[in-house]
């Protein structure tokens, strides 16, 4: 199955770099590339991609609020129980008029939180915390009222209450400090991190495991990955009392929160800037939201450095870091914003972890944290270890991001899916005690033609609608609801882009059909395959990505169909990744992706591609080929694109790997 160049496949086709500016998607609109499951554990699920919900329309965006205005962190969850019954302490004063609102989706922006609040006829400004590296919302924001009093009647009527064309409710507090107030730096002190938490941990069984025996636990915070919405694995804990601090030390290390132990460590306090002090979305915790904070390693020695100035040179980050200790190594991966520092001594590189967190190097504040011990990197497992190294993964519908595995195992295997909804065997992975870890690489977001679809399926009929990626499938379906579900049939590129389609088609009474998929799930043969009905003129929707290449209006315009092409969504890379979870996926032996774009993603964020050489598979030819483009060399593909075709493929690389003990052949 080692590949050769090959026609289209894949959820993007070779792809057309158009520069056509992209529209924010609703949240279900907004999806990751990667999915990971552990086994043994629970059976696989991946589940089907949401009803994406009508695009709404907001006001222009000139009502969205000033860029300075500084108010505090979300408040922790037992202070937000008490904010949604109506008990909430306003803090600041009478003179406090900023009230803090969390849990906020991706697509929640200042112009939507407007229409939220517009009818009190007070909004002074409205302000979204956005990561100064993606963009993307940190999922909390800070909304200033002119007069205190309607700042309290909001918290009093809006909390617990459903946000506008949403089932989200509104989660509101009044904000920690307004603007010129200064905040306590002790907070970090009496803080504890948590590891090993298990995924259905959230803030307040985190805050009850500890309150129940610690009368002055005052917070508790599971870190969220604010691309994902999923727990990252880890959280703090803030005490009152710096004794109960102490005892929870030792006396909570290994006890069970849900279903894991938990590992103890540390709340290394840090310096940050003004701006990370107060846009902070860890409730008084670092804001660089990756562990900062003792890692339980007391052997690690290395420090990840963020937020690097690109022309920073070895030594330029050598020289404040040695007035601390000895130094090994330092390591800046090109192009890629960080750096690495290695010390002799883990005493010394505790210190500077201590101290230089938020200084300026070059010309620019950096972030620090402890990387990954490179004592514990294992590029090859040992099969005698619980669960063979592989790495194998797909796009959750659900927002779903990744969960990093626990640091005590090392063998995981990886693999950017890129598209569909459901992959693999689950007896396959429980045979071969597959492992997996969750990875955002890829972000959907809407193209130029998204609000033309439903008038569009309205208006005209089509002998043909030809969807060539679960995404488009999505697109389609959005807009087919929202136009009253006519009738309609399908042409699917294959049976992963067919299964989006069951729900819609059962509960269609028939107006819904998938009425043809082709020989082999590439757009060239669809194309080519795909039936005319009667010796008039046969029309054809294509729902396509603003990437996809030309080849199905080519193809089926030389067959003498008539095309009509609408760009309704189009890709974003996610440019940065939890530094742990990036080296443990690097460390993998087979990468397993489902469309070009996670390919791309994929090379764009390591830090340097062509020292990374495990193998990796394809679900087929145009994937595999721009894999190989990209200078890849280890490159797996099936021959008849498909799902079961793709299993195969990652099940050929982990042999050629040596990484199976059984295999079916």
């Amino acid at each position: 199955m080692q590949s050769n160049s090959g026609s289209s496949s894949g959820s993007d086709s070779s792809s057309q770099e158009q520069q056509r500016q992209p529209h924010p998607l609703t949240p279900q609109q907004q999806h990751q590339h990667w999915m990971a499951i552990q086994y043994p554990a629970a059976a696989m699920m991946v589940p089907h991609p949401h009803q994406m919900v009508h695009a709404q329309h907001y006001p222009p965006h000139h009502y969205m609020a000033y860029a300075q205005y500084h108010v505090a962190a979300p408040l922790p969850p037992q202070q937000q129980q008490r904010s949604q019954h109506g008990q909430q302490q306003p803090q600041g004063g009478e003179d406090n008029r900023s009230i803090w609102i969390g849990d906020l989706h991706h697509w929640m922006d200042e112009s939507y939180l407007h229409t939220c609040f517009a009818s009190t006829g007070e909004l002074a400004s409205i302000k979204v915390i956005r990561n100064k590296q993606t963009g993307l919302s940190e999922g909390y924001g800070f909304v200033e009222f002119f007069s205190h009093t309607t700042a309290e009647k909001v918290l009093q009527n809006y909390s617990g209450m459903l946000m506008p064309n949403t089932d989200q409710p509104f989660r509101l507090n009044w904000a920690t400090f307004s603007a010129g107030e200064k905040r306590s730096d002790n907070g970090s002190d009496l803080s504890i991190f948590v590891g090993d938490l298990s995924a259905d941990v959230t803030d307040s069984l985190l805050h009850e495991t500890f309150a129940s025996k610690y009368p002055s636990v005052k917070a508790a915070k599971v870190v969220i990955d604010v691309n994902t919405g999923r727990s990252k694995g880890y959280g703090f804990v803030r005490f009152g009392d710096d004794i109960e601090r102490t005892h929870a030390m030792s006396e909570m290390n290994g006890v069970y929160c849900s279903s894991r132990p938990m590992r103890i460590g540390a709340a290394t306090p840090r310096k940050s800037s003004g701006y990370q002090q107060q846009h902070s979305s860890q409730g008084g915790y670092s804001a660089n939201g990756s562990s900062a904070y003792s890692d339980g390693d007391s052997t690690n020695t290395t420090i990840f450095v963020g937020g690097l100035d690109p022309d920073v040179s070895d030594e330029d980050l050598r020289q404040p870091f040695s007035q601390y200790g000895e130094i090994v190594s330092v390591k800046i991966p090109t192009g890629k914003g960080c750096g690495f520092v290695q010390f002799l001594n883990r005493n010394d590189a505790e210190e500077a972890l201590q101290k230089l967190g938020g200084t300026t190097i070059g010309k620019q504040t950096v972030r620090l944290s402890w990387g990954r011990n490179p004592a514990n990197k294992q590029f090859r497992g040992d099969f005698g270890n619980q669960w063979a190294p592989v790495y194998y993964g797909g796009q959750p519908y659900d927002g779903y991001g990744y969960a990093p595995p626990p640091p005590y195992d090392p063998t995981i295997y990886a693999a950017a899916y890129g598209a569909y909804p459901v992959y693999g065997s689950h007896q396959q992975q429980a045979q071969y005690k597959i492992a997996c870890l969750e990875i955002p690489l890829i972000q959907h977001t809407k193209g130029h033609d998204f609000d033309r679809l439903p008038s569009i399926l309205t208006d005209d009929s089509f002998e043909w609608i030809v969807i060539t990626s679960p995404e488009a499938g999505s697109v389609f379906l959005e807009a087919w609801r929202a136009a009253g579900t006519p009738s309609g049939k399908v042409s699917v590129v294959g049976t992963g882009t067919a299964s989006i389609f069951e729900e819609a088609v059962k509960s269609s009474e028939g107006r819904l059909s998938v009425a043809f998929t082709p020989s082999k799930a590439t757009a060239k043969v669809l194309a080519s395959e795909l039936p005319k009905t009667g010796k008039g003129r046969c029309t054809v929707l294509y729902p396509a990505s603003v990437k996809a290449s030309n080849e199905i209006e080519e193809g089926l315009s030389s067959r003498g169909f008539h095309v009509m092409r609408l760009d309704t969504y189009t890709t974003i890379h996610v440019h940065h990744l939890d530094q742990e979870v990036l080296e443990e996926t690097m460390s993998v032996p087979v990468l397993a992706v489902a469309s070009p774009s996670a390919v791309k993603a994929w090379v764009n964020i390591i830090p340097d591609p062509d020292c990374w050489n495990n193998s990796i598979a394809c679900i087929g030819e145009t994937t595999a080929l721009v894999a190989k483009r990209l200078g890849l060399q280890r490159v797996f593909y099936p021959e008849n694109p498909s799902l079961e075709g793709w299993v195969d493929s990652i099940l050929e690389a982990l042999r050629e790997s040596n990484q199976l003990q059984q295999m079916p052949w």
